[in-house]
């Protein structure tokens, strides 16, 4: 038990913001400017993941998914608005 209270299992602050803004991103970039909120998501998840914690890479993955989704999105509506 002692073990575990020495590792910190809980997330730390800087790990926190670091997840939180980049998430805030990763979302944003499906409705706005995905070539600069998608790869902020990814740094974001790059520096979260660098202690081994997995909601770093979980962050890098969606923040990927969640930029080709917006750029999907506003490809189809430049195309409806034309």
């Amino acid at each position: 038990m002692e073990a575990d209270s020495k590792k910190g299992i809980g997330l730390k602050k800087s790990n926190f913001l670091l997840l939180a803004v980049g998430w805030l991103s990763a979302v944003t970039s499906i409705f706005a400017f995905p070539l600069m909120f998608g790869p902020l998501g990814m740094v974001m998840g790059i520096l979260a993941a660098r202690d081994g914690g997995r909601a770093g890479i979980m962050l890098i993955v969606f923040s990927v998914i969640f930029m080709g989704t917006g750029l999907i999105l506003q490809e189809n509506l430049a195309d409806f608005f034309r």
